[in-house]
């Protein structure tokens, strides 16, 4: 034992019970084993015992903590699983790459001295339009369900986001409309973009038409959600 603890020791009961706060684990031990090796006070080495205790805990838990203080915890934990097939993952992804190809063989080329390359072709963006002669759209919807197409704020379907399908339970009518009584949910994977509207159709084109109120942004790693009952179809 150093003189320092020694010269603790030497105190009164009350006077050791004070510098015990100021003391590492590793000294508190060995304040203990020499008080057991000589004077023996009880009214001493129960304090003593319950500081070491003390000391260990406060060590422990410091080093299980996390930098901020909070447990850790996984994002995943609780999100719901987006409404889209595999088949319309595929095909956001698909053009994701596309993009990140182009973007590649530019940068190939600035670095070997060429001219970049052209980019690659795409088809124009053409902007739906409610198909005449539909007929009672919403018996079919009721009946057999029906596609959801998104667009934006000039009717031209959003890249990367192909039409949802929906059975005819998802759908409510309301006299010469339809609601769609589902939510949505947009992956966050598809490029950042915004949601203005969606045409609806039962397999004979555009039937009927449905308009957000505002703008919606989606993808970009945004996780969005519109609500049930957000989108009302009808024939314009």
């Amino acid at each position: 034992m150093d003189d320092e603890l020694a010269k603790v020791l030497a105190g009164t009961v009350d006077e050791v019970k004070g510098k015990l706060d100021e003391l590492s684990p590793e000294q508190l031990r060995k304040l203990l084993a020499a008080e057991k090796a000589g004077a023996k006070r009880t009214t001493l080495i129960e304090p003593i015992e319950h500081a070491i205790k003390e000391a260990e805990s406060g060590e422990k838990g410091a080093a299980g903590a996390s930098d901020d203080g909070a447990a850790p915890t996984d994002p995943a934990a609780g999100a719901e699983q987006p409404v889209f097939t595999q088949a319309q993952f595929d095909a956001a992804l698909a053009e994701r790459e596309t993009a990140w190809a182009a973007e590649r063989d530019r940068l190939v080329a600035e670095a070997e001295g060429k001219n970049p390359p052209r980019p690659r072709k795409t088809k124009p963006a053409v902007a739906l339009t409610i198909e005449k002669g539909n007929g009672d759209f919403v018996a079919r919807t009721m009946k057999s369900g029906a596609q959801v197409q998104f667009v934006d704020d000039q009717d031209v379907p959003l890249p990367g986001l192909p039409p949802m399908t929906f059975g005819a339970d998802a759908f409510e009518r309301s006299g010469d409309a339809v609601r769609l009584a589902r939510k949505v949910t947009f992956p966050n994977a598809l490029p950042a973009n915004e949601v203005s509207g969606a045409f609806l159709s039962t397999g004979n084109g555009a039937a009927a038409k449905a308009r957000l109120i505002g703008a919606q942004p989606i993808g970009g790693g945004r996780d969005v959600e519109l609500p049930a009952g957000t989108l009302m179809f009808a024939p314009e």
